[in-house]
């Protein structure tokens, strides 16, 4: 059976990843599995696996025009905090200037080469704010145009993990999301976000990696959850955000 057109996610850590799915013209439709396939990105360059997968993968039958793609980036493209709540701070453009601003000096990278995310939150507490460089999303968007693709949303690897996960976790605990080379981590203490980083390791022993990341907080929280592998959770095609 051919389908209208596909739902493509790809997966920017130190490789890429793409996972495509057939898209459901009414609801119930039933649809094939997901393929999924994966990509050494040569010299670290995330780009370029991502083009030698997209070149690969497969095309909407009926609707090509209408093929989209998702993306995930994660270790080391984005950077994460959290940011504490500012009452002085009353619109959008206010707070994206905070988080720029914080997101540079924790990164490195100046704040005008930085797009920024901010994840919802409760008025009144901290958030989730990351950041990826701009270059690295241009790139993306001429990748979409070169494969014709819809753009859809990008998010923040550990962002996308916590609309899979933040039911679950208690007031207070830390969400480890293991990655090539590295882990990033998500901490809530009295049912607010704590902090957030990501941590690089020459080794994949998970418990060490935690081990890290807690002694970082200075604190053991009353429960560790790690995240599934991304090509498995995929939140981002229901709820998905844009850099700003």
């Amino acid at each position: 059976m051919s389908f209208p057109w596909i739902e493509h996610t790809a997966v920017l850590t130190g490789a890429a990843g793409l996972v495509s799915t057939p898209a459901r013209v009414w609801p119930r439709q039933a649809v094939a599995g997901k393929t999924v396939a994966s990509s050494t990105c040569p010299a670290g360059d995330a780009l370029a696996g991502l083009d030698a997968l997209l070149g690969a993968a497969g095309r909407g039958q009926v609707w090509r025009g209408l093929d989209r793609l998702n993306v995930l980036l994660g270790f080391p493209h984005v950077h994460y905090m959290v940011l504490p709540w500012q009452a002085g701070l009353a619109t959008q453009a206010q707070w994206q200037a905070y988080a720029g601003a914080l997101l540079a000096q924790r990164s490195g990278v100046p704040a005008e080469r930085l797009a920024v995310w901010i994840e919802a939150g409760r008025y009144g507490e901290p958030c989730l704010a990351a950041a990826a460089e701009r270059d690295l999303l241009h790139g993306i968007d001429q990748l979409m145009r070169r494969h014709r693709l819809r753009r859809g949303a990008c998010r923040a690897l550990a962002a996308d993990a916590l609309l899979h996960h933040a039911r679950r976790l208690p007031a207070d605990a830390l969400l480890a999301v293991p990655q090539p080379g590295a882990c990033s981590f998500v901490a809530r203490r009295e049912n607010r976000w704590e902090d957030a980083f990501t941590l690089c390791f020459a080794h994949d022993d998970l418990r060490r990696q935690i081990a890290a990341a807690c002694a970082m907080l200075g604190r053991l929280p009353a429960a560790v959850r790690v995240a599934d592998g991304p090509m498995g959770w995929l939140a981002l095609p229901e709820g998905g955000a844009h850099a700003c």
